[in-house]
């Protein structure tokens, strides 16, 4: 068995040497696309073991890819027979000389044409040509619309190889190698869609010819799929579910007729498939299963998206024995028409025709329902597209999309912010976070590429100063929608070194520590006394300095309510009358209140009238034939008592 040679540029497929790729992946499969044509060139399954899982289902030639590939008989054969008839597979179609455009080979190196051997030989050697890589300048966007993700490819200009020299192949007229520009001239346009369900994988293309100005009959591989070593028991069959069965490929040689030429027979029950055999009919499907890794199985079925344009299809299953890997393939011829777009539509599901469509429902739908509701979603005629959507909704692609919705939020780490965009409603296809530095005039844009289903975050600068940042998301067609933020539509994140403060969006020296407190001395009446002044929130300036407040008094005065007042004194005078005596207090300084008391006889409790003001008189019982005592005091403004002279006595 000839093992491939991956070290070998001459022989990878181009995405495997410049690293181009797009991976899209689910919970059952993982494939790898080139971005730059939308060949899909790595297929893996996640059933089974880890071994398996680790088996790609495509093998990594330059040519083996789910590929849609267009081929023209030679300069004799390529036009339509008379009566605009289709021309069969004659002896003058000789397939080592065919026009033949390819985008999943774009950018192998030379030409190529098979030996007798059935072994690719590069062309270019024998001619002195240097060998030259040409790819695809296309480009792949992923995004998700209802749910389901899609890579759209293209559209693009493809590789075009050109067999129609003769024995020089490739050389022009007068000998020379044919420049790189020359090619370039003679590309067709080709779009693809790929739509990755739960359980398989669509692929919607459309090919067109913008060069060719003549009426041709080629024929396309639509898709053509090379297996890796390993996949060898085969099922081709009809929607109906009535299948050729070949249990063990083996390295059998390509059946031929005994003229040499390719076979073509009816697809019929009774026959094992041969090697190299076209089949004729309505086989619209190829099973295949791995001889070590039983779970390892995929169905590769072909729809008649345009099947006026097509003739009856047929299939053929190819076995390369040097690389003991094998091709499968659907093969149409139709009327290939100037400036004329051209649909084509496959599938590949994870099983076997007859297997449950989805592990998870064993008893359910199996991959040949699914191909026969495919078949008939894709050949009726499509519904009339909406005109108009529901509120909340907006019309893209004769489809009603839910309007994109986002919030932006804003954190920080000293001068750098970490900015999230979140999508909080419908499919995004792309997006952006603005940013605003301080002082500036003009807004920075980073672009987020779709599709946008969850969040995004960049770590964005933030110096001092105030930066401001806004986010927007665009629905498909292109309509932006501004992100809600917690202050409105623009987010502004304010920062400045320690000793600096913000002042408008510019970040000037501190003049203080904000809100702090600064005192000096001052003079007040009786004493001295201290005031204060607040320095902003800012820390931006002084407040004003506020009234002085006494914080100690001189000598014969006290301090109370940051006053310094005189201190009290009093004095109290007694006049008889009779059997009652009037009390008189008499005071100075600042007195609050004052009191007079009196007991009889020298009791030892003392009856008290307690007065308001800074003195006055007031009438104190004096019976006769016992002596009453008599007393007072006045009180300042801290509650302090001063005595009004002693305890007087009247006499009995």
């Amino acid at each position: 068995m000839k093992a491939f040679n991956l070290q070998d540029p001459h022989q990878m497929y181009p995405a495997h040497v410049d690293n181009a790729k797009t991976e899209l992946e689910n919970k059952r499969m993982r494939l790898i696309l080139d971005p730059k044509s939308g060949a899909i060139f790595e297929l893996y399954s996640k059933t089974g073991n880890s071994d398996a899982n680790e088996v790609s289902a495509i093998h990594a030639d330059i040519g083996a890819a789910l590929q849609f590939a267009l081929h023209e008989s030679n300069a004799e054969r390529r036009f339509l027979g008379p009566g605009n008839t289709i021309p069969p597979i004659g002896d003058d179609f000789n397939l080592d000389k065919v026009n033949y455009t390819n985008p999943n080979q774009a950018g192998v190196y030379g030409y190529y044409q098979l030996n007798e051997d059935g072994k690719y030989i590069n062309k270019y050697p024998a001619t002195g040509c240097e060998l030259k890589r040409i790819r695809p300048s296309g480009t792949t966007k992923v995004n998700t619309i209802d749910g389901i993700t899609q890579a759209v490819t293209g559209p693009f200009r493809w590789l075009f190889w050109n067999y129609l020299q003769g024995g020089d192949f490739g050389l022009t007229d007068e000998g020379e190698c044919p420049p790189m520009t020359s090619l370039s001239e003679k590309e067709p346009n080709l779009t693809q869609t790929l739509k990755l369900h739960d359980d398989y994988f669509l692929v919607e293309g459309e090919y067109e010819d913008l060069h060719d100005t003549q009426s041709r009959v080629p024929f396309i591989e639509m898709p053509a799929m090379y297996f890796t070593t390993g996949f060898r028991k085969v099922w081709l069959g009809t929607s109906g579910g009535s299948v050729l069965h070949k249990k063990f490929m083996g390295d059998e040689p390509i059946e031929k007729d005994e003229n040499g030429d390719s076979i073509t027979v009816p697809l019929t029950t009774t026959t094992d498939i041969k090697n190299g055999v076209f089949y004729s009919g309505t086989g619209n499907w190829i099973s295949v299963q791995h001889e070590n890794f039983p779970d390892l199985k995929y169905t590769v079925a072909w729809f008649d998206t345009v099947a006026a344009s097509f003739s009856a299809p047929t299939a053929q299953v190819m076995m390369f024995p040097p690389l003991s890997n094998f091709k499968v393939g659907h093969y149409r011829f139709f009327n290939k028409e100037p400036n004329t777009k051209y649909k084509f539509t496959y599938a590949v599901f994870l099983g076997k025709y007859n297997d449950p469509l989805s592990p998870a429902q064993p008893g359910g739908p199996t991959v040949i329902d699914k191909i026969n509701e495919l078949s008939s979603q894709l050949t009726s005629a499509p519904e009339d597209p909406p005109s108009e959507c529901n509120a909340g909704f907006y019309l893209h692609d004769n489809r009603c999309l839910q309007n994109p919705s986002c919030s932006l939020a804003v954190s920080r780490t000293g001068s750098t912010c970490s900015v999230t965009l979140t999508s909080t409603g419908g499919t995004a296809a792309d997006g952006a976070i603005s940013r605003k530095a301080p002082g500036a005039s003009n807004w920075e844009n980073t672009t987020l590429e779709g599709p946008l289903t969850n969040s995004r975050t960049l770590s964005l600068s933030c110096p001092q100063g105030a930066t401001a940042f806004g986010g927007m998301v665009r629905d498909y067609n292109a309509q932006a929608i501004t992100c809600s933020v917690p202050a409105g539509g623009i987010h502004s994140e304010v920062y400045c070194d320690s000793g600096f403060i913000l002042n408008g969006s510019q970040c000037v020296a501190q003049t203080c520590t904000p809100n702090a407190s600064q005192s000096q001395a001052c003079a007040v009446s009786n004493g001295s006394g201290t005031q204060s002044r607040i320095c902003n929130s800012q820390g931006s300036g002084w407040g004003a300095y506020g009234a002085c407040a006494a914080t100690s008094c001189n000598a014969g005065f006290y301090l109370h309510d940051n006053r310094c007042l005189q201190n009290p004194s009093c004095s109290l005078s007694i006049s008889r009358s009779g059997s009652n005596c009037l009390a008189t207090i008499t005071s100075a300084g600042a007195v609050a209140d004052y009191a007079v008391g009196y007991t009889v006889n020298s009791a030892p409790s003392w009856t008290n009238f307690y007065l308001t003001g800074a003195g006055g008189s007031v009438n104190v019982p004096c019976p006769s034939g016992v002596y009453t005592s008599i007393g007072g005091y006045v009180r300042n403004f801290n509650a302090q008592t001063v005595n009004c002279g002693g305890i007087q006595t009247v006499g009995p």
